[in-house]
C-alpha cells in the first residue's frame, strides 16, 4: 500500500494511488533535473580533486513513467510507503563507471569523505552476489543527502502534496540521491538486462534459459575483468620494473618470466640460480637489464636460429640469449659454468646463432 502523509499531522496516514505520486514528481521534475545536472558536476569535482581516475560521470533523473512502474512492482511486492516522493531515494542518481574493479573503492572512499554530502547507506552487491556462490549484478550502490543550501544552490525540493483534500499544499523534500559505482563491464551487462527483464516483463517472453543466460553472461564478464586487472597489475609492475630497477635475484627473476614469459618452464630453484649466475657474468644485474635481454624480437630470433629439437627451460633460454647478444665474450664469462664440454656446446651453439639464413631458392 502507498501512503501519502495527511495535512498537519504525520501520524495520519491516508492512502494515495500511484498516479497522485507520480503527478506530485511530474510537476517537480524540473527541479529534480537541475539537481542531478549539480550532483553530477560536484561529484567530478570531488573525483578529480582527490585524483581518483574513472571513465565517466553519468548523471540520471528518473522520468514520471519509470518511476510509475517501479511504484507498481513494490505496490504489487507489497512495499508500504507513508510518501513515495520524499522516500524514494533514486529519482536523482549517478553513475561512476571504472575501467577496472579495483578502481571502485577507490571512488567509493572519495565519495565517502562527506564533504559536501553525507552517506546515509553503503550496499556492496558485489559482495552479496560473490559470497552467495552466484553471478549476477555486480555494483556499489551509495545512498547520499547534501548537508546544506550552500552545496547546490538547494538543499530541498518543493513539492505539492497529494494527499487527498490537500492538493495544493506546499511541502519540501531534501537533497538526497543515489550513486552507482561499478566496471565499464558491468555497467554493459546490467543496461542490457534492466531493459530486458526491468523495462519488458511481460512473461510470455520468459523462460528459465534466458535466466541461465545471463547468469553465463554473468561469470563472462567477472572472468574478463579478472583477467583485466592482472593485465592492468602485471603491466604496472613492468613499468616499475623498469623505472625503478630491483636487484636481480631468482626471485623477481620468477616474477618478471612469469609476466612476459609465462610459458616457459621455470626448472627448479637450482636452475633459477644459474640463470641469475649467467647474466651477473654478463653484468646484468637489474630487472631494467633483463627485460631488455628477454624482449620480444631477440626470443623469435633466438627461437628461430636455435630450432630447439625440445622445448628449452627458463635457463637455457637465458643462456642462448646471453650466446646471441654477446658472443665469444658470454663463453669468456661463463665457461667455468657446467661441464668439460660446455666450451664446445657454447661454440657450437653459436655458430647456430650467427650463421646467416639460407636464402629461399627460387621455384
Amino acid at each position: 500500500m502507498i501512503n501519502d502523509v495527511g495535512e498537519g499531522n504525520s501520524s495520519q496516514i491516508s492512502p494515495v494511488s500511484i498516479a497522485d505520486a507520480v503527478d506530485v514528481y511530474a510537476e517537480a521534475l524540473g527541479d529534480f533535473s537541475e539537481t542531478t545536472t549539480a550532483l553530477e558536476r560536484r561529484v567530478i569535482e570531488t573525483l578529480a580533486d582527490d585524483g581518483v581516475d574513472v571513465l565517466f560521470v553519468q548523471g540520471r533523473t528518473k522520468t514520471p513513467e519509470s518511476l510509475a512502474r517501479k511504484l507498481a512492482r513494490l505496490d504489487a511486492a507489497g512495499r508500504d510507503f507513508d510518501d513515495p516522493v520524499r522516500e524514494m531515494h533514486d529519482l536523482s542518481g549517478l553513475r561512476i563507471i571504472t575501467a577496472l574493479p579495483e578502481q571502485v573503492p577507490d571512488v567509493v572512499r572519495s565519495l565517502k569523505r562527506g564533504r559536501w554530502f553525507y552517506c546515509l547507506r553503503d550496499q556492496e552487491k558485489d559482495t552479496t552476489i560473490r559470497e552467495s556462490g552466484v553471478y549476477g549484478y555486480i555494483s556499489r550502490h551509495l545512498v547520499c543527502a547534501v548537508r546544506s543550501t550552500g552545496e547546490l544552490g538547494k538543499a530541498e525540493i518543493p513539492l505539492t502534496s497529494a494527499s487527498t483534500g490537500a492538493a495544493h499544499r506546499r511541502t519540501s523534500r531534501a537533497v538526497t540521491f543515489e550513486i552507482q559505482v561499478r566496471t565499464i563491464l558491468s555497467h554493459a551487462w546490467a543496461e542490457i538486462e534492466h531493459d530486458i527483464r526491468y523495462k519488458n516483463p511481460n512473461p510470455v517472453a520468459w523462460t528459465p534459459a534466458l535466466d541461465r543466460a545471463f547468469t553465463q553472461t554473468a561469470s563472462l564478464i567477472e572472468a574478463a575483468e579478472t583477467a583485466f586487472a592482472s593485465i592492468h597489475d602485471n603491466h604496472q609492475q613492468l613499468l616499475r620494473w623498469h623505472k625503478e630497477p630491483e636487484k636481480l635475484n631468482s626471485k623477481n627473476l620468477t616474477e618478471l618470466c612469469d609476466i612476459v614469459l609465462p610459458h616457459v618452464d621455470r626448472n627448479t630453484e637450482e636452475s633459477l640460480e644459474f640463470a641469475v649466475q649467467l647474466l651477473a657474468d654478463n653484468d646484468i644485474t637489474s630487472t631494467r637489464e633483463l627485460m631488455d635481454l628477454i624482449s620480444a624480437e631477440d626470443v623469435t630470433l633466438v627461437r628461430k636460429r636455435m630450432a630447439h629439437s625440445y622445448e628449452p627451460g627458463l635457463a637455457r633460454l637465458i643462456d642462448d640469449l646471453l650466446l646471441q647478444r654477446y658472443g665469444e665474450k658470454h663463453i669468456a664469462a661463463t665457461v667455468q659454468h657446467g661441464g668439460e664440454d660446455r666450451e664446445a656446446k657454447l661454440r657450437s651453439r653459436l655458430r647456430l646463432l650467427t650463421e646467416p639464413e639460407a636464402e629461399p631458392e627460387d621455384a
